[in-house]
C-alpha cells in the first residue's frame, strides 16, 4: 500500500511539471491554474477533480486554437 502512494506521488508530480510545460508553450492560463490546483489537491482530494474539469477546457482552448 505504500508503494501505491509513493507511485501515486511520483505520478501526480509528472503531471503538476507537465501542465507547467503546457502552460509555457501554449500560453493558456488554465493550465498554470489545473497545475497549481493539483498541488494544492495532493491534500485536498475534491481539488484532483475540479483540476481535471479545468484541465478538460484549457485543452479544448488550445484545440481551437491550433
Amino acid at each position: 500500500m505504500i508503494v501505491g502512494f509513493i507511485l501515486l506521488f511520483i505520478g501526480k508530480i509528472g503531471l503538476i511539471i507537465a501542465l507547467f510545460k503546457l502552460y509555457d508553450n501554449f500560453k493558456e492560463s488554465l493550465f498554470l491554474v489545473s497545475g497549481i490546483l493539483y498541488i494544492v489537491g495532493i491534500f485536498v482530494q475534491i481539488l484532483n477533480f475540479i483540476s481535471a474539469i479545468i484541465l478538460y477546457f484549457a485543452c479544448d482552448s488550445v484545440m481551437k486554437r491550433t
